[in-house]
C-alpha cells in the first residue's frame, strides 16, 4: 500500500471512527469510544477505513492518490498525534510497518497483527460497500438476515440534538419508533424520568418499526450531513451519509 492523502482529511476520519461519547457498561453511562484500533484500505484513489465490534461497524471513505493497492491494521492514535505535526499532504506507505512521512518528517509504527473484531467487519462490509448514497425504493439493503422494511431520511444536526436530549436521562438506550404517521425517539430511566421527542423527516417510506440502541452514534456524523435511516423491527440499525456508513445492533441487556 503507498498513499498520498491530506493530513487534516485523514486525521479527522481517524478521530470520527473511535466514535467517542457516552456509552452504557456494567457501572452504568461513562464516556468512551469504540475503538482504538482499524482497518484501512486503499484502492481507486480512495481510501476507506473501518473499525468496530460485534455490536456496531463503522465505515468512512476519503479521497486519496492511491499509488499502490493494499491494507493496513493498526491503532489510530499514535498516528493522529503525528499528523497534527506533519504537513498537508502526508505519504503511506506499508510494508512490515507503516511508514509515514511529509517533507523531511518521517514516522513508523507496527502493525497490528491479530484484531477480535475484524470478522464482524468483514460481514458488515459487504452490506456496507453496496449501500447507494441514493435511496432507491425497490432495493432495501440486507444485513445478515435483515431485509429492511422501513427508510427515512434526517438532517445529521436534527438526530445529534434529539439524541443529546434523550441522553440527559442517564440511562443511554434510546428508542426509535418509525410509525406510520411520526417519528418518536425517546429515553426512559424510570417512570418520572423520561423523555421523548418527535422530529420531522425529510423523506419517509416503508413499514413502520420500533428499534431501541445505545451508544453516541450521533457524534459519528457532520451536522450538516444528510443521514438514510434503514430500519426494521428488532434489527440492527443500518444509517448512511455520503462518506460513511454505520451498523448498530439493537440494545440487548446492557449491550
Amino acid at each position: 500500500m503507498k498513499v498520498n492523502v491530506n493530513s487534516n482529511t485523514l486525521k479527522n476520519a481517524l478521530e470520527k471512527i473511535q466514535v467517542k461519547g457516552k456509552y452504557v457498561n456494567k457501572g452504568g453511562l461513562s464516556s468512551g469510544k469504540l475503538d482504538d484500533v482499524f482497518y484501512m484500505k486503499a484502492e481507486n484513489d480512495t481510501l476507506t477505513l473501518f473499525s468496530g465490534n460485534p455490536t456496531m461497524v463503522v465505515n468512512i471513505s476519503i479521497e486519496a492518490e492511491v499509488l499502490e493497492a493494499g491494507d493496513y491494521i493498526g491503532q489510530s492514535a499514535p498516528i493522529i498525534d503525528y499528523l497534527k505535526k506533519f504537513g498537508d499532504i502526508v505519504s503511506l506507505e506499508r510494508g512490515d510497518f507503516l511508514s509515514i512521512s511529509s517533507g523531511s518528517k518521517k514516522a513508523s509504527l507496527p502493525r497490528v497483527v491479530e484484531w477480535a473484531s475484524l470478522p464482524s467487519i468483514m460481514r458488515a462490509s459487504k452490506a456496507i460497500n453496496e449501500a447507494s448514497i441514493e435511496y432507491e425504493a425497490d432495493k432495501l439493503p440486507t444485513v445478515g438476515l435483515a431485509k429492511y422494511e422501513g427508510c427515512f431520511m434526517v438532517q445529521a444536526s436534527v438526530f445529534s440534538d434529539v439524541i443529546s436530549s434523550c441522553e440527559l436521562v442517564g440511562s443511554g438506550v434510546f428508542k426509535l419508533d418509525f410509525k406510520e404517521e411520526s417519528l418518536e425517539f425517546s429515553s426512559t430511566f424510570n417512570t418520572t424520568n423520561n423523555y421523548k421527542e418527535t422530529i420531522q423527516t425529510v423523506f419517509r417510506c416503508g413499514e413502520p418499526a420500533t428499534v431501541e440502541f445505545s451508544g453516541p452514534i450521533h457524534n459519528f456524523f457532520e451536522k450538516d450531513q444528510m443521514l438514510t435511516f434503514y430500519v426494521l423491527d428488532e434489527a440492527p440499525l443500518f444509517v448512511v451519509a455520503d462518506d460513511r456508513r454505520i451498523i448498530k445492533a439493537p440494545y440487548v441487556a446492557g449491550v
